[in-house]
């Protein structure tokens, strides 16, 4: 049994060797992101990480937080674009779930260690305290009230100078309560139809395999080799069929970005607004790569993505957290115009 004294020896050891982890940590993650086609990657981790069951939804889902995504994100804002993935379909998958799990022992080992250069014994200063732990919880909290609520009275909030933020920016606060009400509609029916797609691709094939293990005949548009149809053919149809579905949903993921992204003509479509002013919005609200410092930290409570959520590259646009452009938008006119 560890005595108290060892235990306390344990924890020092473990405090004092927290930046070493926290560089250890960050470099993994510096080296891995340019191994990705880049909206490639960040699109799966922002897909991810807003994944939730719409009857328990919460900010702290497990291993899933939106802070997560814009971590990576961040990270990526210090390079270029990365144009093609280096690391291959068959290993790609592990890697990011190595790379989420990083991300949030990076967080972790982060606040453990600003926990400790602010701990104070006798916790003379409480207004510090609170400090810290705002400013804590401002890395994680994404939503700081109810999203729908807050559209409602934006529109209403900023009724007497609706015209002059049309003259100024370029859309109109109802043009950017509809976009932001939209964009993740938009998005997920993308998804929705993407991994639909998939799956019935999976069976189309599965139920080639499967006649082909009655005929052994290899049909002349066959995307198989023979080696192929013998190997697959000796599984049942269930296994054959979840098999090959899930190897289109990996083909998907893998080239996501395709899938996530989107452009200024389909959210101008999918919204009924004016090209022009969807275009002046993205442009208010989007940075480019690469738009941080390589000494620029990636995790704190107020970074780029707070005032320019969107990403933008090539005339596609990525979201990394959907609740941070939901609560920009009035933060940033209000500091224009005022």
């Amino acid at each position: 049994m560890m005595t108290p004294e060892e235990g306390q020896k344990m924890m020092d050891e473990w405090f004092n060797n927290l930046p070493v982890e926290i560089e250890k940590l960050y470099s993994f993650l510096s080296e891995n992101v340019k191994k990705f086609q880049t909206f490639d990657l960040l699109s799966y981790f922002s897909y991810y990480n807003h994944l939730h069951d719409s009857e328990k939804y919460s900010d702290f889902r497990g291993d899933k937080n939106f802070f997560v995504s814009e971590v990576l994100a961040l990270l990526c804002l210090k390079n270029e674009f990365v144009n093609e993935s280096s690391v291959s379909q068959d290993d790609y998958m592990e890697l990011i779930m190595e790379m989420q799990k990083t991300v949030l022992n990076y967080c972790g080992r982060n606040d453990a260690l600003e926990m400790m250069n602010n701990d104070k014994p006798l916790r003379e200063d409480t207004i510090s305290d609170i400090a810290n732990i705002l400013s804590r919880e401002a890395k994680h909290i994404r939503n700081p009230g109810l999203p729908e609520h807050h559209l409602i009275f934006t529109e209403k909030l900023f009724e007497p100078i609706k015209d002059e933020v049309n003259s100024i920016f370029g859309f109109s606060i109802s043009d950017s309560v509809v976009i932001r009400k939209n964009l993740s509609n938009m998005i997920n029916n993308k998804c929705r139809k993407a991994i639909d797609e998939a799956l019935e691709k999976g069976k189309k094939h599965a139920k080639e395999v499967i006649r082909y293990r009655k005929t052994r005949i290899v049909e002349s548009e066959s995307i198989f080799t023979k080696e192929q149809l013998e190997e697959y053919s000796k599984y049942s149809d269930k296994k054959i069929r979840e098999g090959l579905q899930g190897h289109f949903l990996n083909e998907l993921y893998y080239t996501f970005g395709k899938t996530y992204t989107f452009t200024a003509n389909e959210l101008s479509d999918f919204t009924s607004i004016d090209l022009e002013a969807v275009k002046a919005f993205l442009k208010t609200f989007s940075c480019g790569f690469p738009s941080l410092k390589v000494e620029d930290k990636i995790y704190e409570p107020i970074t780029i993505l707070k005032t320019k959520p969107i990403i933008e590259h090539g005339e596609r646009y990525l979201i990394p957290s959907f609740p941070l452009l939901i609560w920009a938008v009035e933060d940033f006119i209000f500091d224009q115009y005022f």
